[in-house]
Order: C-alpha cells, then structure tokens, then sequence
C-alpha cells in the first residue's frame, strides 16, 4: 500500500510558482543562483484552512466510499469499491491497445502498444512502472474536486484502506461510521496544527510536507542528494 504522502512534496510544488522569502534569498544584479539552497524556497500554499472546512471534507470522503447509504464504510464496500476500480482501469488500457475497435488484441496492436513504451520495453523495472497505469492500489485515493484547499485535503487525508478501516474502526464494529472517520482524519489535523487554533496556515502545511517527506533543511545522510546513511551501530 502506497502512502499518499509520498507524493507530497513534488503535488505542493506544482500547485503555484514558489514564493521567497526575502529573509532566505535575496537577487540582485549578477547574482548566482546556483547558489540558492532550493530547500529553503516554500510553494506559495493556500490561505489558512478552518477545521470545519476540513471535517466537511472529511464528511465527503465519506459519503464517496459509503457506496449503500447505511451510514457504515465496511471491507467489503471498500474492496468492490477496488475492484471496480481495477477494472475500469484494466478496461481502458484495453481500448487504448485495441485502436480498431474490433475488441481483439492482434499482435501487430500489441507490437504497436510496446513500441510506443521506447525502450522501457526492454528493461524489467521500465516495463513493470510503464504497467503501473493497469494497476491500482489496495485504497481508494482521496478525490474531492480541482481547488486549491482540496488539493491540499487529497494531500492531508488519509485514504481508505483495510488498514485505515481497521484503525479508524475504535469501536470494532461491521466497518467506520462517519464519527470515527472525522475523529481519526482528526487526530492528523490536531498533529499538523501546531499551535491549537483550530486553523491550518502555510507555515503548518508546509511543516506537514517537510516531514512526510523528508525535505526539512539541506539533504542530509541518506536524504535525496546527501551522503549516503552511516553503517549501523555507528
């Protein structure tokens, strides 16, 4: 099961053009800008986000996943909700290879659809990550709509999961009713908001990606771009 925070930093990144701040770098005429210590530079993020707006999201995920209407998410309406998933995942990569419409795969088709790889064709760990649009993860992915704020809620949620119901499901019951999810998604908006005020400002978002994905400060041991970690027991 893939975290959906491991995407955080590169899905924070691509919401707007970054934002200095002018105590970190300041340009002026000539200046080297291969100087900059990009991890010092925060995306410009959306404006304070309330609790209530959070909780409401929270609420829609929901309803999304509470496929019958009975007020309970079970396993089992989470692993059909998968499955469906899967296959309309399966389905389109199919029409995508069968460019007649015929609803047969010949080989020229297929040879077709593998050229069009390049050569990840002809690497295992290319192909299997080319193959990655056929298969879908064990969870449902947090989709609330195209805005800013539920942009950052996609990333703050955690999706739904066999492991998430069973943590979320506090009174181990048939599956998670809409009270346990709001107290568990919760618990990491209480984590994220540092200073209890019921708000979630940059400052605080930005925290929640330094640590989910591991850029707080310049690439250090074992970080992307740093030395490599030291031996264990040292």
């Amino acid at each position: 099961m893939r975290s959906k925070f491991a995407g955080l930093g590169v899905m924070l990144t691509l919401l707007a053009a970054p934002a200095l701040h002018a105590q970190d770098i300041s340009y002026g005429s000539g200046s080297d800008t291969s100087l900059i210590d990009r991890s010092r530079i925060k995306p410009r993020l959306p404006g304070p986000i309330a609790r209530e707006k959070y909780d409401a999201a929270v609420a829609k995920m929901f309803r999304a996943a509470d496929t019958n209407g009975d007020g309970t998410v079970t396993l089992a309406e989470l692993n059909a909700a998968i499955e469906a998933r899967r296959a309309a995942a399966i389905a389109d990569r199919f029409v995508a290879i069968d460019t007649n419409r015929d609803r047969q795969i010949s080989v020229d088709e297929f040879t077709a659809w593998q050229r069009e790889l390049g050569s990840a064709v002809l690497n295992d760990d290319a192909r299997a990550a080319a193959a990655q649009g056929v298969v879908v993860a064990e969870e449902l992915p947090v989709e609330l709509g195209k805005g800013r704020d539920e942009e950052i809620f996609e990333l703050l949620l955690k999706p739904f999961s066999p492991t998430m119901l069973l943590e979320a499901n506090t009174n181990y019951d048939g599956g998670v009713s809409l009270d346990e999810l709001v107290a568990y998604q919760g618990a990491r908006f209480t984590k994220a908001d540092r200073n209890g005020d019921n708000w979630l400002t940059q400052d605080e978002i930005w925290d929640v990606r330094t640590e989910e994905v591991g850029e707080r400060g310049p690439a250090g041991p074992g970080r992307p771009g740093g030395p490599p970690p030291p031996p264990p027991g040292n």
